[in-house]
């Protein structure tokens, strides 16, 4: 990597790291610690030799994968970000996606989020850590950095029947130059139902290649299976046919032999320089667990109880990258609602010219009578969106009616909401 490249990488980070720490408040460590794991991947991916991957352990809402979106946004990385809920993950689905990269990239450089990774322990899901559904892919590939996927059974028999057809062929003195037939082989014209004596069709065929003489060695639909499979170098339909018209019939029969092999044998993806952030929630983790009595929750409680369900080898595919959030303290409750009445502040204003000023008590009185710290930061959105967002119509139409007024303020009242137009 050129030294301003690398440089503008670590900048970057840095600049994350700091995002975060403000945008999340009371969670310093996660902050620091995800960064500085992601750190050497993001400004040397081509360096990874296996896949990173990152263990992110904590109650409900507090703030995990917001905290992972947020830095996959500050990165720029949305292209390369998928996000799977363990709740919904079925194998096909993260497999087509890992081959469809496979077709972009040689070594495929991607973040891969399993959120909900809690209800993987002990359901019978199909579960992808399950040895006995997945035969190994997904631990082979946390662990070793690649996946070994099989060809369409479909596709491969549609491949194979080509094969056979034009080994008896080339067998029974089928000659080729060119990608074009040369040899006089009635049989062959017949079967295929070309014309033999005219160089140029004189009627349409939807069967033969477009634009091509009817000698070109391959139908329009042979043509298309074999292009189609991807199991060759040629970028282009057009570039697949100029590269059959430059070949007789032995380099013919070594180019379907290739085909076939590959159809044949599983597709190897390679993920080694990717990320895997796998994401659980502590309190279904120990809720019919015997949680850790008289200590602080540490990585090694999380894996005491992984290694019960999973067995000690597979648990060691998981690294040793373990970030647990603290629980979300009072000053970080306060801070985060802060930030988003600004943020509903200032958009108001944005839409409507009118400043939208919230009262000191009404912070206090969703702190004091409205959060269940239970649930963590779900609880807070649920609050704001009925104490504030959804009146927020109501008060776009106050503005509207009432002349010249610059500013409605927020407060409360008796526990209701109420509105001061100024």
């Amino acid at each position: 990597m050129e030294k301003v490249g690398f440089l503008k990488k670590y900048d970057q980070i840095k600049l994350a790291k700091e995002n975060l720490i403000f945008r999340f408040s009371g969670m310093e460590e996660p902050c620091n610690d995800l960064t500085d794991l992601l750190k050497a991947w993001y400004c040397f991916p081509e360096k990874q030799i296996r896949p990173l991957v990152i263990n992110l352990w904590g109650s409900t809402g507090v703030g995990k994968t917001s905290m992972i979106k947020e830095l996959i946004g500050f990165l720029n990385l949305k292209d390369y970000y998928f996000e799977y809920d363990c709740s919904q993950l079925r194998l096909p689905k993260i497999v087509d996606t890992m081959y469809t990269l496979s077709k972009i990239q040689d070594k495929i450089r991607a973040v891969f989020f399993l959120d909900n990774a809690h209800l993987l322990i002990g359901q019978n899901l199909e579960n992808p850590f399950d040895l006995s559904i997945t035969k190994n892919l997904i631990w082979k590939m946390i662990g070793d950095g690649f996946l070994e996927i099989k060809n369409s059974g479909v596709q491969a028999k549609k491949i194979r029947e080509i094969h056979q057809e034009y080994m008896y062929w080339f067998q029974n003195g089928l000659k080729v130059n060119q990608g074009m037939i040369t040899s006089k082989n009635p049989r062959y014209f017949e079967n295929r139902g070309i014309p033999i004596m005219n160089s140029k069709p004189t009627y349409v065929n939807d069967n033969l290649i477009e634009e091509e003489l009817q000698q070109f060695v391959f139908s329009r639909y042979e043509a298309k299976i074999l292009f189609n499979s991807r199991l060759h170098d040629f970028p282009s339909y057009r570039e697949f046919l100029d590269g059959i018209k430059t070949m007789d019939e032995v380099q013919i029969m070594g180019f379907l032999d290739d085909i076939l092999m590959k159809a044949l044998s599983p597709e190897r993806v390679d993920v080694s320089q990717s990320v895997f952030i796998i994401s659980g929630t502590l309190n279904e983790m120990f809720s019919k667990e015997k949680e850790p009595c008289g200590e602080a929750l540490t990585a090694q409680h999380i894996k005491n109880v992984l290694q019960q369900k999973l067995g000690v080898e597979l648990v060691g595919r998981l690294g040793v990258n373990y970030i647990l959030f603290p629980e979300l303290s009072k000053k970080s409750f306060q801070q985060m609602i802060r930030r988003e009445l600004e943020e509903i502040s200032n958009q108001f204003y944005s839409d409507n010219g009118v400043t939208l000023q919230f009262d000191d008590e009404l912070l206090d009185f969703i702190l004091e009578e409205k959060i269940d710290y239970s649930m963590g930061g779900w609880s807070l959105i649920s609050i704001i969106d009925g104490l504030i967002k959804n009146k927020i119509p109501d008060w776009v139409k106050k503005s509207q009616e009432t002349p010249l007024v610059n500013r409605i303020g927020v407060y409360v009242e008796n526990h209701n909401i109420k509105l001061r137009i100024e």
